[in-house]
């Protein structure tokens, strides 16, 4: 944003949100960093020619051993908007007590994990995942998830629309690297989820089915659900369910020099 506007306007600026116009269709993303970290987050589209739902979901956050989470939400509507997110643990369980929030149109709310749940701290990392709901459309936003006392950041999109089939596009397994997946059943039945490891050339090199009752996540390390798998540098992860779930894909170095999250692909089940 440098070379877009003056530093004059950043004087006392703590956190905000930018907002694009334009009359033809574009790609956009942004990058933000300091001299330690770096994250990227894809535009999300938004106005009146876009149909936003009212229940959206954050598939991983994570506090404490030297980790945090801050969630930050973008309300677009038009309207007021009353807002309640929910922590949920691996099996649906509430982890805190509901949160209820008000916002604005052109509103943004930024606030840490820990403090937006009153969160204490069980002398272990603390994972799960979050429900919003909100009684209007509009609400955007993302996660931006810190691990080792700062040294990495990563961006998570809140997802908003569940898919049956879908793709990773990439896999490192080995010599220092290593993926982990987050799988979410937000429905009411529970989901049957094939998951496939293939090689840049397409073979298959290992596959299994996973039950994920209704409100609960799967996040597994990639080497625990394929302890078999060997080193691999490329290829892809398909995954298939009979109900629409969510999906996250995590790459990290295995000493956390860097942490990246990757929001599934859909595709068509034609291959």
């Amino acid at each position: 944003t440098d070379a877009l506007f003056p530093d004059t306007i950043f004087q006392d600026f703590v956190s905000g949100h930018v907002r694009l116009f334009s009359k033809d269709k574009i790609i956009a993303f942004e990058r933000y960093f300091d001299d330690q970290q770096l994250a990227a987050l894809n535009g999300i589209p938004v106005g009146s020619n876009v149909e936003l739902p009212t229940e959206l979901y954050l598939p991983q956050v994570v506090a404490f051993a030297d980790s945090e989470t801050w969630v930050n939400l973008v309300h677009t509507g038009t309207e007021s908007a009353s807002v309640t997110l929910s922590l949920k643990g691996d099996q649906g369980e509430d982890l805190a007590a509901p949160v209820n929030l008000e916002m604005e149109p052109a509103q943004s709310i930024k606030r840490d994990l820990v403090e937006l749940f009153s969160l204490v701290d069980p002398g272990s990392a603390f994972s799960g995942w979050v429900l919003i709901e909100t009684d209007v459309p509009g609400i955007v936003g993302d996660a931006e998830v810190h691990s080792v006392s700062g040294q990495t950041m990563t961006a998570i999109p809140i997802q908003n629309s569940p898919m049956g089939s879908f793709v990773f596009s990439h896999v490192a397994q080995g010599l220092g690297f290593s993926t982990s997946l987050a799988l979410l059943n937000p429905g009411p039945a529970t989901a049957i989820v094939q998951v496939e490891v293939h090689t840049s050339d397409g073979t298959l090199l290992d596959s299994l089915s996973i039950s994920i009752a209704p409100s609960h996540r799967v996040l597994r390390f990639l080497k625990e659900l394929f302890p078999n798998l060997p080193e691999l540098f490329g290829g892809y992860i398909k995954v298939s369910s009979d109900q629409n779930i969510f999906g996250l894909e995590f790459f990290q170095a295995d000493n956390l020099d860097f942490l990246v999250a990757i929001p599934a692909q859909p595709i068509k089940p034609v291959f």
